[in-house]
């Protein structure tokens, strides 16, 4: 059993000086908006009052412009619509409505007092950080691959929480089989291919990150299912019929709404999958999709198990050639977002997410791998993000965030693990000549039986 835990905590300061340039800063769960005010003639108003409120939450902030006309408000709700509010004394008060905050992406409004009333305007987030290298792994198990990179190099991280293998053993990169979280619970992604930001690092590939939905001043839900079953799919592989047996059922749903109305929210998932998932590979006549080779049947695996048993007088159940063995993927998350007051907003997310199949250990063509053999792989991955952001004043705001994750994978033989890893070869003098098999190799024309749990 693989296990990794991790605690961690920063704190990212920035001073926004006014007079910077407008360059794209690193926000990993949140997005920012920045413009100039100007007043006759286009000359820059200072003092001028923002005020940026996120309709659906009533989550506000306010901030001033500088000397230079120009202000900046970040650790911003992704998403929308935004009502940009903009007064300045002795100038009309001007709104911009339907404003769409991107992740990690700095959205420029600018602001002219001078120019003729407008009730509405309406301002669409630029696309920046997105990199469209972007293609899915041919091996089918769920990673990507951006910009040309190995899936197990990739970083992907949920609300500021690694969420990767961090091992880089699975092939996708994945920390589950089917990924640590629901799409319905999904707000916004982005996906760099070369971030070169200090935020960024201890991976070697592409960035995909992912921010969770909140909860607003409406209730909002969604619920799905989905279901196969034999009847609903082919009976024939080739000229073979096939004994089908197919039961996958995928359900789940999402639901938000408000704890204290322009307060405090909250936001929650669920989604399972089970299913079957069928063995190919079988004893000759007993309807698999493909059979052993050299005919061995049922009956030949039986009597090289019982000769097994009474010549060494064990009782150890070596097992069978299961037609099909259960796959199963359970994952949640749930959200609360606080707003404190104008200058402070809080956000504690958690995930969870456990998938649970048994992989066929050396079952092939020349080698019936009975079910002793073969062992249950386990998969378990929880994070926990505690975020709160603050602007402090006109130029100075924080993000202090403190993570914490657990993942751990899990291997056990479905024998468990106190007997040996038996293999016996058919031939009827597999030991001496003409077949002279070794534990390793059966002579040609005869196959192998396995059982007990797999040395590795």
């Amino acid at each position: 059993m693989i296990s990794m835990k991790r605690l961690a905590s920063g704190a990212a300061l920035t001073v926004l000086a006014l007079a910077a340039s407008s360059a794209v800063y690193a926000q990993e769960t949140t997005a920012a908006v920045r413009g100039s005010v100007t007043g006759e003639g286009g000359a820059p108003v200072a003092g001028a009052a923002v005020t940026i409120l996120h309709t659906p939450s009533g989550t506000r902030s306010t901030t001033v412009s500088g000397s230079n006309g120009t202000y900046d408000a970040r650790g911003l709700r992704v998403g929308g619509p935004y009502e940009i509010t903009v007064q300045a004394p002795g100038l009309e008060s001007k709104k911009i409505t339907d404003v769409y905050l991107t992740l990690a992406d700095t959205q420029r409004v600018d602001v002219d007092l001078a120019a003729n009333a407008v009730d509405a305007v309406v301002v669409t987030a630029s696309v920046g950080g997105n990199d469209i290298l972007v293609s899915q792994n041919i091996r089918g198990d769920g990673g990507i691959s951006i910009a040309g990179s190995n899936p197990r190099t990739n970083r992907l991280v949920i609300d500021g929480v690694a969420a990767q293998d961090p091992y880089g053993l699975e092939t996708g990169g994945l920390p589950t089989a089917r990924g640590p979280i629901s799409l319905d619970a999904v707000e916004q992604f982005s996906i760099s291919s070369v971030p070169t930001d200090v935020e960024n690092g201890s991976f070697t590939g592409g960035a995909l990150n992912i921010v969770l939905r909140s909860g607003g001043n409406d209730f909002h839900g969604s619920a799905f299912i989905n279901y196969l079953n034999e009847g609903l799919v082919g009976k024939k592989v080739g000229n073979t019929r096939i004994a089908q047996q197919i039961s996958q059922k995928n359900y789940g749903g999402f639901l938000s709404g408000p704890i204290w109305k322009d307060t405090l929210f909250f936001a929650g998932s669920y989604e399972k999958y089970e299913t079957q998932s069928t063995t190919n590979t079988g004893p000759v006549g007993a309807g698999f999709a493909n059979s052993f080779a050299n005919n061995l049947t049922q009956a030949k695996i039986d009597e090289v198990v019982g000769i097994y048993n009474s010549g060494y007088a064990s009782d150890f159940a070596a097992g069978s050639i299961l037609r099909t063995t259960p796959v199963l993927d359970e994952k949640y998350s749930a959200k609360i977002d606080w707003n404190i007051n104008d200058q402070h907003r809080a956000s504690l997310s958690y995930r969870r997410a456990e998938s649970a199949f048994t992989s066929r250990a050396n079952l092939g063509t020349f080698t019936a791998a009975l079910d002793s053999q073969w062992y249950d792989a386990t998969y378990l991955d929880e994070g926990t993000t505690l975020e709160i952001n603050s602007d402090w004043t006109d130029r100075l705001s924080t993000t202090v965030r403190a993570t914490y994750r657990d993942w751990v994978k899990g291997q056990m033989p479905k024998s468990g693990q106190n007997y040996s890893d038996v293999t016996i070869c058919t031939a009827p003098t597999a030991d001496a000549a003409p077949t002279n098999s070794s534990i390793t190799t059966c002579a040609t024309g005869n196959s192998s039986v396995r059982f007990g749990p797999d040395q590795f």
